[in-house]
């Protein structure tokens, strides 16, 4: 970045002061990132959960790619780019927390095409949304179903319920 076009260029690019003020107060991070994977724009959300995250405070201008592991986000890249070419693409993906944290990580995950003023995609908004907690209570409800359906299979003389009270 650098230039005075650039600059102008880079700042037309982000949302409008009542745009902004939507965008804060979704239930989803929200970051949009030009089509060089700069970051125009995110909310608190987004920044609060990089930070929780990466432990990494997020900045406009700088690389998407200082935060995240390029090498590791193929899938990233791919929906970037089909949202950089005008389709929105929807994905739930599981996503390992750093070594020093341990565990993963679920969301769910939008890229949207950002249009300028003629038409054309010049970057991407990504939204998320943390759904780690439906997935482990999916998970659990795997769990008990088949702790049930192994209980009902081994058991061929059925059950007695007593209500002693």
């Amino acid at each position: 970045m650098g230039t005075r076009t650039e600059i102008r260029k880079f700042k037309s690019l982000a949302p409008s002061a009542q745009m902004k003020s939507l965008l804060e107060h979704s239930d989803r991070s929200i970051i949009i990132l030009d089509s060089e994977f700069r970051i125009l724009w995110f909310n608190s959300k987004a920044s609060s959960e990089m930070y929780a995250y990466f432990n990494e405070e997020m900045k406009t201008g700088s690389s998407y790619w200082d935060f995240v592991e390029r090498d590791s986000n193929k899938r990233f890249i791919r929906n970037f780019n089909a949202a950089l070419g005008g389709r929105t693409i929807s994905v739930q993906q599981r996503i390992p927390k750093p070594s020093s944290q341990g565990g993963e990580l679920w969301i769910d995950g939008r890229f949207s095409p950002m249009h300028n003023e003629n038409g054309q995609p010049v970057g991407v908004i990504y939204s998320y949304k943390n759904i780690s907690d439906i997935k482990k209570a999916e998970q659990e409800e795997k769990e008990q179903a088949l702790v049930i359906q192994a209980i009902d299979h081994n058991n061929s003389q059925g059950f007695i319920l007593i209500d002693d009270s």
